[in-house]
């Protein structure tokens, strides 16, 4: 076994095992005096205006085109809620770019479709 299965909280001089919740929050309390975790929520908040963006100019106008606007937030928290926004750890906070990313490559490929459709029944 590791030595190095425990963390110390500085507070309380408990241990805990690196599984447990509390472990992950002492560890992002190190990152963000380190500074880390600040260059990464910089980075993160870039991205969410980037999100934000992409679901008001692209995504919900061309779901509104092809479906019932009370289907478009079902759908759209099918692929997006899968991560929750309470727990947006360094970790998390890849997984759920990596995973608007996709969203927004289903929606690509969605749009391509849908103008190809519409180019063929015009001629």
């Amino acid at each position: 076994m590791s030595k190095f299965n425990k963390i110390l909280d500085p507070n309380s001089g408990l241990s805990y095992t690196l599984d447990d919740k509390k472990a992950t929050d002492i560890l992002q309390k190190y990152s963000d005096i380190s500074g880390r975790t600040k260059r990464v929520n910089d980075d993160f908040f870039k991205f969410r205006e980037y999100e934000f963006l992409t679901m008001t100019n692209k995504i919900y106008p061309f779901l509104t085109t092809i479906m019932n606007k009370d289907k478009i937030a079902p759908y759209v928290n099918k692929y997006l809620g899968k991560f929750s926004k309470h727990n947006l750890n360094e970790v998390n906070m890849k997984r759920y770019k990596e995973n608007f990313l996709e969203f927004e490559n289903h929606i690509d490929n969605l749009i391509s479709n849908s103008n190809q459709k519409k180019m063929y029944t015009r001629t």
